[in-house]
C-alpha cells in the first residue's frame, strides 16, 4: 500500500491556512505538517516550537517524517535561502532560490531587472542616505510621490505622500532608526494612477501558468484611505479587466523577466506575484514583484481552484503539465483586523466570536487557542470568505450581514470590499 504523503507548510498566516485546508480536501489524504501553523488550525500537525529560520532543524524534521515536499509561505524564509538549502539536501521545496527571491527582498534589485528586461514600470530614483533623499525631494516636480523601503517590510514599507516633511520623516525612520533593517535604500517613484490588480503565476523555468486575477484592498480604511496594510480584503472577476489585458500583462510584465532569469542561469521556480497598474489608456506597468503566494490573494485562489492540490504539486515536481482548472464563480473576502492595525494595534484580546462562523468560510490569519480561549495573535486576525455564482452585490450583502451579526464592532474591517465590482 502506498504511504500517505507528508507535506510541510512553512508559515502561520491566512495564506498558509488556505493552502492547508485545500490539501486536506485531497482524495490522497495527505498528512499536513505546519511550521509553526496556528493552534486554531484543525487536522494538521503543528510544530510551534521550531524556529522557521533554523534551516538545520527544518532539514532534520523533514528527514524524520520522510517529507514528500515543502511549501514555503512567507518571503522571509525565501529571502534567507531555504529553497537552496533544502534542495541541496535532497528535499523538494516549492519556491524561488535566494537569488530570485531578491525580486521581493530588494526593491532596488527588482527595478534594475525591470529596466534591463524593458518591463514597463514607474520612473524612479534611489536614495542611500537622508541627505540624498533631501536632494531628490527638492528637485522632484510631480506629487504625490511614492517612497518604498528596498528591504522587506511585510507589505507595509510604502509611503504615498504630497508632503516633503512627511517624506523626510519617513526617511529618518529608515536611515536613522533602521525601521526595516540596516543598509536600506529608499526607492522614490512616480505615483501611478489607475486600476491595480494582482497577477499570480506558477512558474517552472520558462513555463508560466496563470492563476485567477485577484484584487486586493491595501489601504486600511474605506475608499482606499489611510496607511498601507498587508491587505484588507479581496474580490475576483474584476469588471474593468479583459482577457486581452491579462494576456498582455503576461507577455510584457512576466515573460520577459522569466526568460531573462532562465537565460542568465537563475531559472525561476515557484509563484511569481506581479502587482500591476492599468491606466486610463489601457497601458500596464509593474508596481512590484513578490516571490510567493500573496496573502490575502491566495485565500481567493484556493477557493477557485478545482484541481486536487496534491496532484498539482506532484505534477509540478515531476515536470508534468499542470492543467489547472478554476471556477468562474465570484469570490469575496473580508479581513477582520485588530483595532489600531497597522500601527499600534490591540493584542491578545478575546476573539471567541469567530466561533460563530462556519469552518468553510473562516480563514485564521492571526489567532491562537490558549486553553479554551481564542485570542488575537497578530494585526490581521481572520478572513471571512464567500464563493458563489450570485452577483457581487448579493455576496457583499450576505458576507457583511454575517460579519455584523457575528462580531459587531470588536474588529476593524473595511465595509467597501468588492464594491468596485458592482
Amino acid at each position: 500500500m502506498k504511504k500517505k504523503q507528508n507535506i510541510l507548510i512553512i508559515g502561520s498566516g491566512g495564506r498558509e491556512h488556505a493552502i492547508a485546508k485545500k490539501f486536506l480536501k485531497s482524495k490522497h489524504k495527505p498528512i499536513i505538517h505546519t511550521l509553526p501553523g496556528s493552534s486554531l488550525w484543525r487536522h494538521v500537525y503543528k510544530k510551534t516550537w521550531m524556529n522557521a529560520n533554523d534551516l538545520n532543524s527544518i532539514l532534520d524534521y523533514c528527514n524524520s517524517i520522510d517529507v514528500d515536499f515543502v511549501v514555503v509561505g512567507p518571503e522571509e524564509q525565501l529571502a534567507n535561502g531555504i529553497v537552496d538549502f533544502l534542495n541541496k539536501n535532497g528535499i523538494k521545496c516549492f519556491g524561488p532560490n535566494k537569488y530570485c527571491a531578491q525580486l521581493e527582498g530588494s526593491k532596488s534589485f527588482s527595478k534594475i531587472l525591470m529596466n534591463k528586461c524593458n518591463i514597463p514600470t514607474a520612473k524612479y530614483l534611489e536614495a542611500y542616505s537622508l541627505k540624498e533623499l533631501e536632494h531628490i525631494l527638492k528637485t522632484w516636480k510631480k506629487f504625490p510621490l511614492v517612497i518604498k523601503s528596498s528591504n522587506l517590510a511585510g507589505g507595509k514599507g510604502v509611503l504615498i505622500t504630497n508632503s516633503i516633511d512627511e517624506a523626510l520623516k519617513y526617511g529618518k525612520q529608515i536611515f536613522e532608526k533602521h525601521l526595516y533593517g540596516e543598509d536600506n535604500i529608499l526607492v522614490i517613484e512616480e505615483f501611478l494612477e489607475g486600476f491595480e490588480y494582482s497577477l499570480l503565476t506558477i512558474v517552472r523555468d520558462k513555463e508560466i501558468y496563470p492563476l485567477p486575477v485577484i484584487c486586493d484592498h491595501k489601504r486600511v480604511f474605506n475608499y482606499d484611505k489611510g496607511s498601507n496594510t498587508g491587505g484588507m480584503g479581496i474580490y475576483n472577476n474584476p469588471k474593468n479587466l479583459t482577457k486581452k489585458d491579462i494576456e498582455k500583462a503576461i507577455n510584457t510584465c512576466v515573460k520577459p523577466l522569466v526568460d531573462h532569469l532562465s537565460n542568465t542561469g537563475n531559472p525561476y521556480y515557484g509563484v511569481l506575484f506581479t502587482g500591476i497598474m492599468k491606466d486610463s489608456h489601457g497601458e500596464q506597468k509593474v508596481i512590484e514583484y513578490n516571490v510567493r503566494f500573496g496573502d490575502p490573494e491566495t485565500e481567493g485562489i484556493m477557493e477557485l481552484l478545482k484541481n486536487d492540490l496534491v496532484e498539482v504539486f506532484d505534477n509540478y515536481f515531476s515536470n508534468k503539465p499542470l492543467k489547472l482548472k478554476f471556477s468562474k464563480d465570484n469570490v469575496l473576502g473580508v479581513v477582520l483586523a485588530a483595532p489600531g492595525y497597522p500601527e499600534q494595534y490591540k493584542k491578545d484580546f478575546d476573539v471567541s466570536s469567530l466561533r460563530k462562523f462556519d469552518e468553510k468560510e473562516l480563514i485564521i490569519m492571526g489567532a491562537k487557542r490558549v486553553n479554551d480561549e481564542w485570542l488575537a495573535n497578530g494585526g490581521r486576525i481572520a478572513m471571512i470568505i464567500h464563493k458563489s455564482k450570485k452577483p457581487f452585490r448579493v455576496i457583499y450583502k450576505n458576507i457583511y450581514d454575517k460579519i455584523e451579526n457575528s462580531v459587531g464592532n470588536e474588529f476593524h474591517y473595511r465595509t467597501d470590499i468588492g464594491r468596485k465590482n458592482f
